[in-house]
């Protein structure tokens, strides 16, 4: 009987010092931890909720969290009570900081049913992401700007190309006829040779231009 004790003693403090453990760690943590009971009731707090939302007179989740007399509309705690399933949520504080909050089914030691909420600091995170769909969206009107610019760029290139074929079909090409003609006039006027060897060079190369 005496050994069953002893036994019974020992299992108690290893128990106790596990506990003590286990408090010690969610202590350290840099999350939020809490304890709510189905009538709303925080069981249990870390430092870090403790911190940044514990207030004296404060028993209820909903007003810690929320600063709100009575329950919330959509309860969290609620919700993962009565579907036994996991749930998230954000939240933002007073202090413009925006917290992860997640909720899990939770047993305590005499089998009553609690939830266990963790909450996790995403400002910076938020924060960041703002900033990336912010610098997305720039991105994007710098694309929309730059693809304009390059439809102008492109109606003007094909303007000036339309223009610069107008030159030449109705100026360049006029004084190419006039050059060929005028050549031809003179190969059947000159005597020499040589000269006209060098007409005709004058006439084939004004046909080929033409062309």
């Amino acid at each position: 009987l005496r050994s069953q004790h002893r036994q019974k003693q020992d299992a108690e403090k290893a128990a106790d010092a596990e506990r003590g453990r286990l408090e010690r760690l969610t202590e350290l943590m840099p999350v939020g931890i809490m304890l709510v009971s189905p009538d709303h009731e925080v069981v249990f707090s870390n430092r870090f909720f403790r911190e940044r939302f514990r207030r004296p007179d404060v028993l209820h989740c909903y007003e810690m969290l929320f600063g709100r007399r009575d329950p919330c509309g959509r309860c969290m705690a609620r919700e993962v009570l009565d579907s036994n399933t996991p749930s998230y949520r954000e939240m933002h504080d007073s202090q413009g900081q925006t917290y992860g909050l997640y909720g899990f089914p939770f047993v305590e030691a005499d089998r009553s049913p609690v939830v266990l909420l963790i909450g996790i600091d995403i400002t910076e995170q938020r924060k960041a992401q703002d900033q990336l769909e912010n610098a997305n969206r720039q991105l994007a009107a710098r694309a929309d700007q730059l693809r304009a610019l390059l439809m102008e760029l492109s109606r003007s290139e094909d303007q000036q190309r339309r223009s610069l074929a107008q030159v030449l079909h109705d100026e360049l090409q006029q004084l190419l006829v006039a050059i060929k003609f005028g050549a031809e006039f003179l190969l059947h006027r000159i005597q020499e040779e040589g000269q006209k060897t060098e007409a005709q060079r004058v006439i084939d190369l004004a046909a080929q231009s033409i062309s």
